[in-house]
């Protein structure tokens, strides 16, 4: 009896997951709250880093047009990283499909992570070198902001790789069974 359901139908088992292998069903949901922190803290410490490289990066002087570039990354990593933070802390990431999520997120990530790499070598080559000959107060300044943007890409590489790392949970089935289908292809 207990590989039917209440439809008298045979259940189809689900292969165990080493991510979310679970006997009771109890520690796949403990693994997936664990992974539900861990995203969380990973985007408030990435939001948190973008917010302090947008200050620092807005009280350095420019050379050239560099600061409203990297100002413009700056901005766009914040508000990205405050948005992921806000649809895991509701759970509006469970309203989207778990692959197009998956997909979208890391594509971010990588993309945010390369731009402000880009942005802290050109802080770092062009604004601090620059202003290293002519005031080193605001060499200071800019090499800060380029070592804190320098953190931020590092955290976002993190974040993408801890991503793929775990993309097996974007495909966990928490009830470990398949809907059984008629010859219609008509879920029973």
């Amino acid at each position: 009896m207990s590989n039917l359901n209440h439809n008298c139908h045979v259940k189809k088992k689900k292969e165990e997951n080493f991510l979310t292998a679970n006997d009771s069903g109890r520690d796949g949901l403990t693994w997936n709250i664990c992974m539900k922190r861990q995203r969380n803290a990973m985007k408030f410490v990435e939001l948190a880093v973008s917010a302090a490289s947008l200050a620092l990066v807005a009280t350095s002087r420019s050379v050239w047009i560099e600061k409203e570039v990297v100002l413009v990354v700056c901005s766009v990593a914040v508000f990205g990283s405050f948005a992921f933070l806000i649809s895991y802390v509701f759970a509006l990431d469970e309203l989207v499909s778990s692959t197009p999520w998956f997909i979208m997120e890391t594509t971010y990530c990588t993309v945010i992570a390369v731009a402000l790499l880009s942005c802290a070598l050109v802080l770092l080559f062009l604004t601090t070198s620059y202003w290293a000959d002519v005031n080193p107060l605001w060499h200071t300044m800019a090499a800060l902001a380029a070592g804190s943007i320098f953190i931020c890409s590092l955290l976002h590489v993190i974040d993408a790789s801890l991503l793929i790392i775990n993309w097996k949970r974007y495909s966990w089935n928490p009830n470990g069974e398949e809907c059984v289908l008629s010859e219609r292809n008509i879920p029973l």
